[in-house]
């Protein structure tokens, strides 16, 4: 069986809490990016971001739409725009990482719950009003940490029970 290194503490667990952004504008820092496939066969960009001074993430998706390239291109205009993605580090995702943008964030319903999901981002030049990047106050000794099994190495699948 595969044991995991966390403390949990019950007491920090509340039933009553959505935990879910306000609708608003966030500066939001490029977590991960990866090209993704809908279920339908649509092809797009699956961008996560972590929220400024939160411990939320946002997940972005950027669809590429061959019946309305011009709505697609706004789109990636829009994110470029904001992320300061030069013209050399567009058709590549891995250079966006870390990259800090700004975005607005909505409330909508999915599957019986409201979620918050990102409704467009926000140009770099009416990014001024929102508060600078904060960087996580927390000591890398007092982040959670979870260690994951050597994907390289085969033992792992017999410790773990599915």
């Amino acid at each position: 069986m595969y044991n995991f290194n966390w403390n949990y503490n019950p007491d920090d667990y509340n039933a009553n809490t959505s935990g879910i952004l306000a609708e608003g504008d966030y500066r939001v820092c490029i977590s991960s990016a990866m090209p993704t496939v809908a279920k339908t066969g649509t092809h797009g960009l699956e961008i996560t971001l972590d929220v400024n001074g939160h411990s939320n993430n946002l997940k972005h998706y950027i669809w590429f739409n061959p019946n309305d390239v011009q709505r697609t291109n706004q789109k990636l205009g829009q994110f470029f725009n904001s992320f300061d993605i030069g013209p050399n580090e567009q058709n590549s995702c891995a250079p966006w990482c870390d990259k800090k943008g700004a975005v607005h964030v909505v409330h909508s319903e999915y599957k019986g719950r409201t979620i918050a999901k990102v409704a467009y981002c926000i140009e770099r030049d009416k990014q001024d009003k929102l508060p600078e990047w904060q960087e996580d106050e927390l000591v890398d000794e007092a982040k959670p940490s979870v260690v994951e099994p050597s994907m390289t190495s085969h033992a792992w699948r017999e410790n773990v029970r599915f």
